[in-house]
């Protein structure tokens, strides 16, 4: 499931002109690191996690916006947390698929490995 969600983000990533010239780690983790970096700064203006923008993510079909759809997303949902929090994915998934990272092979293997390790990872927190 995520090796095709990173196949989307790729797709979109090279269609939107973001991969006009070659890309390398360390700026595409920083492009991931300032997603983050903005959901926090989200956060610090006081924005919150709201249960009624799960209900609107839920209810709108992505294949049937429109530019009123559009319109009400920009002025609802832009620099939510949760925005930030689904670029920062997206661009983990872009990166996954320009490398051609098995995103889904290697979530697997790595919690199955979590699995197995002490409590904490055996550090304090």
């Amino acid at each position: 499931m995520l090796n095709e969600l990173s196949n989307k983000a790729h797709a979109a990533a090279v269609e939107k002109g973001f991969y006009e010239r070659k890309r390398d780690l360390p700026e595409l983790a920083m492009l991931i690191i300032t997603e983050l970096s903005e959901a926090v700064e989200a956060e610090r203006k006081g924005a919150k996690i709201e249960a009624y923008r799960q209900k609107w993510a839920c209810e709108y079909n992505v294949d049937d916006w429109d530019a009123n759809t559009f319109a009400k997303y920009d002025i609802d949902m832009r620099g939510t947390i949760e925005e930030e929090i689904a670029d920062a994915i997206i661009r983990i998934l872009d990166l996954c698929g320009y490398y051609g990272i098995n995103i889904d092979a290697w979530v697997e293997t790595k919690m199955k490995y979590n699995s197995m390790r002490p409590k904490k990872h055996g550090k304090v927190y």
